[in-house]
């Protein structure tokens, strides 16, 4: 674990490259040598550090360290990321991130490069860690790799951000309420509650980690009878606005109501800290009790709880509490797919501003909504956060079926799979086709409206999760409804871009995302009752043994 990139990290990087080179991960040379060679038995790779003929003496000297001390900085991450990440990964952050000190401009308001970045999230992590003594240079180019991401997915949408599995997603949220709940240690609960309220803020308001970290002391308000919390939002992202260096310029205040559980964390972090000096931008999280977990005093040049503070409090609290005190397996390979019960892949912050532009769509919202809330400028940039729907329905659905074998939920499985349908059952519509909805049965069509075709005709009965076909089984399905949820959300993406050309009206956005809550229902009924049909298979076969 690396808290900050300084002279004792140093130090005990040195210490695990001769660990490394004792075993034979590290082939030959040592810790000060330009290159680096390494192999995994598989191939052999070359981790070259050496800055010669690059341009980076101007960004270097703006982020106030040397060469050497930038060389030593880089060796030391690395060696601490061996075991986290491939060699191909580590070889790719070394050589990317060379180019980007190069390409980096100071003097221009925003970074443009076509150059292919696929380690943003190390790079950004590079940089957290280093001390660097004017925070809002530490800003800037944490912000001007945000954008690189954004640049490239707008190029080419096929290239998301690499998510973990959504079951490591729900994982970490039954682990951090777990812990929460359990934890009676009031310095333990302070120095990882900004991990808590991130999860629990960022995941339904899509936040980026710089706008959490700058949420005002004085957030919350009591207006009536309910609260409201008040969040600062970049007003720079997305549009072509200069910097000003400033947060009260480059960023807004949006304030949202919050329910009286999530009032009561945050006062109680109020109350608790409130001994402590307000830090100098005001902001709601302290340092104090942060450095308190070194027995150190903040730093003299500390101007506020930042967004490298924050990344360490996660990399603990997966250390320290997902893996020591819970036994869980950490992964930091997103490219394993074989994991078992106890592994659990590593988060990084941005996972969060991911996950909750999927929750707003699949909760019914239209992407205005999401996009207004993301502060994007346009849908299409919205639109790309939704590649992972099917898979995010798919783990909904298993976490589902888990509970309901533990008895934690009732569910009830239909015995279509087995036997064609019968008439009597259900009612027909003809040609061997037949609906299933028991409001049907009782002459109440409320729910066909649902699933009206684009002239408002209810009949496109086809496009139903009640919806039979006698003699045929919902198993032999899964494509199709698969790939209707797919449909249904480049349909919305469509009718969204039209709607904001003045060519669709609201009512057509608000009948397209009830279609796509039907396909998602669909969905995860279907992969339900697959996995509660397989389960019952597997239980009648063993009882035949």
């Amino acid at each position: 674990m690396i808290p900050e990139l300084n002279e004792f990290s140093y130090k005990e990087a040195k210490r695990l490259f001769l660990s490394y080179k004792e075993k034979g991960v590290i082939t030959s040379g040592y810790f000060d040598d330009k290159s680096w060679s390494v192999t995994d038995e598989y191939a052999n790779y070359g981790l070259n550090f050496d800055l010669k003929n690059i341009d980076c003496d101007t960004f270097l000297n703006t982020i106030g360290i040397t060469k050497h001390e930038y060389i030593n900085y880089v060796k030391t991450y690395t060696i601490f990321k061996f075991g986290e990440l491939a060699f191909t990964t580590l070889r790719d952050f070394v050589g990317q991130l060379k180019h980007f000190i190069a390409s980096y401009d100071f003097n221009k308001p925003r970074f443009v490069d076509d150059y292919y970045y696929n380690t943003c999230n190390q790079i950004s992590e590079f940089f957290s860690l280093i001390k660097i003594s004017d925070d809002s240079i530490q800003d800037n180019l944490l912000r001007a790799l945000e954008d690189v991401q954004d640049d490239f997915r707008k190029r080419a949408p096929t290239h998301q951000r690499t998510l973990a599995s959504f079951e490591s997603y729900f994982k970490f949220n039954d682990i951090l309420s777990r812990f929460w709940e359990e934890s009676t240690d009031e310095d333990e609960k302070l120095f990882y509650f900004p991990v808590y309220l991130w999860w629990n803020l960022s995941g339904v308001l899509p936040m980026r980690p710089r706008e959490f970290v700058l949420t005002p002391r004085n957030c919350l308000k009591k207006s009536g009878d309910s609260w409201t919390l008040t969040i600062v939002k970049d007003k720079l992202k997305g549009s072509n606005r200069k910097v000003s260096y400033k947060i009260s310029t480059d960023y807004e205040r949006v304030t949202y109501s919050v329910p009286d559980k999530f009032a009561d964390l945050i006062s109680w972090y109020l109350e608790a800290t409130k001994k402590y000096s307000d830090n100098k931008l005001y902001t709601l999280f302290i340092a104090d009790t942060h450095y308190r977990k070194w027995d150190r005093c903040i730093p003299y040049n500390s101007r506020y709880f930042t967004y490298h503070n924050l990344c360490t409090c996660l990399r603990y609290f997966f250390e320290q509490i997902v893996s020591e005190r819970y036994g869980y397996h950490i992964v930091y390979d997103k490219s394993l797919h074989n994991l078992t019960s106890n592994d659990i892949e590593y988060i990084y912050l941005g996972d969060t501003r991911h996950l909750a532009m999927i929750n707003i769509v699949m909760e019914g919202a239209p992407p205005m909504i999401a996009s207004i809330l993301a502060g994007h400028d346009n849908t299409n940039m919205t639109a790309f956060y939704f590649s992972n729907v099917a898979e995010y329905v798919e783990c909904k659905a298993r976490r589902q079926y888990v509970r309901t074998i533990q008895g934690k939920q009732t569910y009830s499985i239909s015995k279509r799979y087995n036997q064609p349908l019968l008439a009597k059952n259900y009612i027909p519509l003809g040609d061997n086709r037949f609906c299933c909805n028991p409001q049907v049965a009782e002459h109440d069509f409320s729910y066909c409206l649902n699933i009206a075709d684009d002239n408002g005709y209810i009949g496109s009965c086809e496009k139903c999760i009640y919806y039979r076909n006698s003699g045929t089984s919902f198993k032999k399905t899964e494509e199709n409804i698969r790939n209707d949820l797919q449909i249904q959300l480049a349909t919305l993406k469509d009718i969204v871009h039209e709607y904001r050309m003045h060519e669709k009206n609201k009512e057509d956005i608000e009948q397209a995302v009830l279609k796509l809550q039907n396909a998602e229902y669909s969905y995860r009924r279907f992969k339900m009752e697959q996995m509660l049909l397989e389960n019952t298979e597997k239980e009648e076969n063993e009882g035949d043994d």
